[in-house]
């Protein structure tokens, strides 16, 4: 890759979502004193919930806080539904005390990776029906579960974050602990009330996961691949043992040849090994070539067979190399 291709933007990025919430001090969810930017005093505050989408990758949602309308309104104006955000400019586009801000130790926003602390699990929370609606209040439902003296229970042990603990011992009771909302409710509980970050980040990590789809995705490669395995044909299962034996063969002669080129490792033996078991019998390598390191990890795990394996210890030893 070049200079100019490593510097030039890949991807576009698009507002996929802008959500506020409006709360007074003392009510369930008022940010917390670090997000006020310094207006520790304030009675009320809107939190922007701005949800992006970068290429193809998962939407992020990041959380910006405010305490004055107005900047809240100029913010809105600016960021709206569908808009394009470049990402090209730098500079041009931020301005050097916007970026030095951004990076400073008492942002309000922060330069992080991946979703933000809250919104992913109001998001799954308030589409499980926890919530009323997103960033919303506990829902109606879940109240009427735990009836009004629980409640008072709750509300006199976590003050304002009552709520949290509320959503939680509803899904803890009545959801699989494999659900999103389960694991959303874990999140926030550990988050707001044990502030236990090990646990909060844990469950986090579990969230986007789940909401995301990498666990059905690999669920699903691996399905493919063993239907594959099942519905290889015979003739296809005597080519990979072929080239896994003229690989074998090849890197043997090339290691009679010249015994001290072994020292130098299974990777740079192999590409010697390929040419000649290439000019040796052609045809069987028109494909495979790319699959070379794969096989030699099947030999060397065993999963070839013992002789197989004895062969390849016989050159490289049961230890790595080292490296000359």
């Amino acid at each position: 890759m070049d200079r100019n291709e490593a510097r030039r933007a890949t991807r576009k990025t698009v507002i996929k979502a802008v959500n506020v919430r409006h709360t007074q001090r003392g009510e369930p969810f008022f940010p917390p004193a670090h997000l006020l930017r310094g207006d520790d005093d304030a009675s009320e505050a809107w939190t922007v919930f701005l949800t992006t989408r970068t290429g193809l990758q998962p939407p992020c949602t990041s959380m910006l806080t405010f305490t004055d309308q107005g900047e809240l309104n100029s913010f809105l104006q600016d960021n709206q539904l569908g808009q394009e955000l470049a990402d090209d400019k730098g500079i041009e586009l931020f301005g050097k005390e916007l970026v030095q801000k951004l990076i400073s130790p008492d942002s309000p926003i922060g330069v992080v990776a991946g979703d933000r602390e809250e919104p992913l699990a109001f998001d799954v929370l308030g589409d499980a029906g926890i919530y009323a609606f997103r960033y919303g209040p506990l829902s109606e439902e879940v109240k009427d579960s735990m009836g009004k003296e629980r409640i008072d229970e709750l509300k006199k042990s976590f003050g304002e974050n009552w709520a949290v603990a509320a959503a939680f011992e509803y899904c803890f009771l009545q959801l699989p602990h494999s659900s999103p909302a389960f694991v959303a409710a874990s999140y926030q509980f550990h988050y707001y009330i044990t502030e236990d970050d090990f646990s909060a980040g844990y469950h986090w990590r579990d969230l986007e996961v789940l909401v995301h789809g990498v666990e059905e995705t690999a669920k699903r490669a691996i399905d493919r691949s063993k239907k594959a395995g099942q519905s290889g044909s015979k003739k296809s299962t005597q080519a990979r043992n072929l080239r896994r034996a003229s690989i074998m063969d090849s890197m043997e002669k090339v290691c009679q040849r010249n015994p001290d080129i072994a020292n130098l490792g299974e990777e740079p033996v192999s590409r010697l090994a390929l040419n000649e078991a290439i000019q040796t019998n052609a045809s069987l390598w028109k494909q495979g070539k790319g699959q070379v390191q794969e096989y030699l990890g099947e030999i060397r795990r065993g999963e070839a067979g013992p002789d197989f394996q004895a062969r390849y210890f016989a050159l490289f030893g049961s230890k790595p190399p080292k490296r000359l």
